[in-house]
């Protein structure tokens, strides 16, 4: 008696093909200076189009990556629960203000060299770039030393390490009283899906 495998398979055709069938708008070639960040642009689209087309490589990201192997990431399941019940979202676009200020930030993080980077700035860049105060409107998020190669990739370690908080769960035990005055939000049911907003380089400035 045999086994059907109902585990998903990784959708055929490369990102740009799936991209391309999808029927979704291709970003200007002055919009991103390399292929990766085209990747990326792309990767966020596709799953704000259609959610569920992430579940595979969410499940090989689990697998695979040193932070969520081998049981390390506790909640595969209400991340790929979220994907599967959000509808399509509005599809996003580069803002041109925003990428300056994220490669002014690269910049000066390269510059630094420091061994583990310092997280955070874009919105300070933005702040400089548009002359005026925008950090209530916008929302960033930093992967420094990201060792993959494909925007699926990025976008899928991104969501699983959203869900996971590492670092939200490190400060409540630093703060053990504070944390236990309320809950923590249920990311697998909110208002809010949990799916990217705005594409960057290592930083989202939305």
């Amino acid at each position: 008696m045999g086994c059907k495998n109902t585990t998903p398979a990784v959708p055929e055709g490369t990102l740009l093909e799936q991209y391309s069938k999808a029927g979704l708008t291709q970003p200007w070639s002055g919009q991103y200076e390399n292929d990766f960040e085209k990747q990326i642009f792309m990767a966020i689209n596709l799953c704000r189009h259609d959610p569920k087309v992430m579940v595979p490589y969410v499940r090989q990201v689990y697998k695979d990556h040193v932070l969520l192997k081998a049981g390390a990431g506790k909640n595969m399941n209400d991340l790929i629960a979220k994907l599967q019940a959000t509808q399509s979202l509005k599809l996003v676009s580069f803002d041109d203000q925003a990428n300056e200020a994220v490669r002014a930030n690269n910049a000066s993080v390269i510059e630094k060299n420091e061994d583990k980077p310092t997280k955070g700035g874009n919105i300070t860049k933005y702040n400089e770039i548009k002359g005026d105060e925008n950090s209530g409107i916008c929302r960033e998020f930093t992967m420094p030393q990201f060792e993959g190669s494909t925007g699926t990739e990025f976008l899928a370690l991104q969501l699983a390490l959203d869900f996971e908080d590492f670092e939200g769960a490190a400060e409540a035990a630093k703060k053990p009283k504070e944390a236990a005055q309320g809950d923590a939000p249920d990311k697998s049911n909110g208002a809010e899906p949990a799916l990217p907003a705005l594409p960057a380089e290592e930083g989202t400035a939305e």
